[in-house]
């Protein structure tokens, strides 16, 4: 009996068939399997939901009551964590990779989950949304689209500025586009044009570096420390929380800062450990701040109402007269305020309150304090009374600045505080 075999358009219509067939099948059993995996990963980011639930119900009945308010991380072993504390979450099932949860009063909110490279998204409680991803990268995606809009409108609102400066989330509220919750951008003039030389802008707990622009786009990093820019503006405080020493930067540059403390000097006695020892504080308000008088004037001499000899001639070496300027800016070292303000940077020089040795004080120049550029909008010099500045119009009038911020020359000069100027080396800061 003769064998017969296929004829080659049998076996072509053979693959066609089977060719046919896989088109069908495959992309069914493929949907499958990927339904099947997202189902997977559902029901584990349910479960750890539950799971957490139970842990805290469990932790009440055991008198151990367990508040989850705010955001939650969940690290590489599945356990919830803040900055207060983390949350051991005894999970049998497919374990997150990471992810974040937010709850109010025990009672989840919303989140994201990601379980076995898929990311599992939770609003109101409820899982809305399987797909493939991670959840940290999703998140780092959504937040670079809003620093790439904030930055931009940044950049637009911020047109007016010349030479390298930085500016935090707070100062810029004339920006509304997706605004950060904290951080700042710094800009710079570039052949007339303003540029972003930097930025670190922090939403929802993620903070986005600035990495590149591409495309027209700003292009982040994340998880790397950015060293914060001295802004002038921002606040510099020295010291424990509950006993800081706070001033307002006033003027930087790349080798020296400026900062005015944010209230006037007070002298008081320190009876916790010497009663004899005077020490000095910032006071908003008080009735012992200290006042400038003629006991600590820098350069006239009451008892002859006449300069004293040092300052007898003005800057250009003619006879001081009552209406000339004996010295655009004086701070006497035999002066009780002098004195004040060293005894002052005595005690922010301690190791309690860590001001660098190297930093010297002084006080405000009447050219400081009109500057605008240093008090913009009169904020610093708003802030708190009165104080004494370390200029004169004459060798009998002395210049203040009134607490609602305006200069003013005075004779009865006993009646305003002193308030310092920290000198410092801008790497200090």
């Amino acid at each position: 009996m003769k064998n017969k075999g296929f004829t080659l358009i049998e076996l072509l219509a053979v693959i066609v068939i089977l060719g046919l067939i896989a088109v069908i099948t495959i992309p069914k059993i493929t949907k499958q399997v990927e339904d099947s995996k997202k189902s997977i990963a559902k029901a584990s980011a349910y479960q750890y939901k539950k799971v957490v639930n139970e842990y805290t119900i469990g932790q009440k009945l055991n008198k151990n009551t367990i508040e989850l308010n705010g955001k939650y991380g969940i690290n590489e072993n599945g356990y919830l964590y803040n900055d207060n504390n983390t949350i051991e979450v005894d999970f049998s099932g497919e374990k997150p990779k990471n992810g974040y949860l937010t709850y109010i009063n025990n009672e989840l909110q919303s989140g994201c989950i990601t379980i076995n490279k898929y990311a599992v998204t939770f609003e109101n409680g409820e899982v809305t949304d399987t797909e493939k991803g991670d959840c940290e990268k999703i998140l780092q995606e959504k937040i670079s689209k809003k620093v790439d809009s904030y930055v931009k409108a940044a950049l637009a609102a911020n047109s007016s500025i010349t030479g390298e400066t930085a500016k935090t989330v707070s100062e810029m509220s004339n920006v509304t586009t997706n605004p950060a919750d904290s951080g700042w951008i710094r800009f710079n003039t570039v052949n007339g044009s303003i540029v972003v030389v930097d930025y670190s802008l922090t939403y929802d707990d993620l903070t986005a570096n600035y990495s590149s622009l591409t495309n027209g786009n700003y292009v982040s990093t994340f998880g790397e420390v950015r060293n914060k820019p001295v802004i002038v503006g921002s606040t510099k405080c020295f010291g424990p929380t509950d006993s800081q020493e706070c001033f307002k930067i006033i003027s930087t540059n790349s080798s020296t800062t400026l900062l005015f403390a944010n209230y006037n000097l007070k002298q008081y006695t320190d009876n916790t450990t010497n009663p004899a020892t005077v020490t000095y504080k910032q006071e908003s308000s008080s009735p012992d701040t200290i006042k400038s008088s003629n006991n600590s004037n820098y350069w006239h001499d009451s008892t002859t109402s006449a300069p004293k000899s040092k300052y007898a001639t003005d800057i250009n070496g003619n006879a001081a007269s009552y209406y000339g300027n004996p010295y655009p800016y004086i701070y006497d070292t035999n002066s009780l305020t002098y004195e004040y303000v060293e005894g002052y940077l005595k005690t922010l020089k301690t190791a309690t309150y860590g001001l660098p040795s190297s930093a010297t004080g002084r006080l405000l120049t009447y050219e400081e304090s009109t500057d605008t550029t240093m008090f913009a909008n009169d904020e610093a010099r708003a802030n708190g009374n009165a104080y004494w500045l370390g200029s004169a119009r004459s060798y009998i009038y002395v210049w203040f600045v009134h607490a609602d911020g305006r200069p003013i020359d005075y004779y009865y000069y006993n009646n305003y505080g002193v308030r310092p100027v920290i000198v410092i080396s801008t790497s200090d800061i």
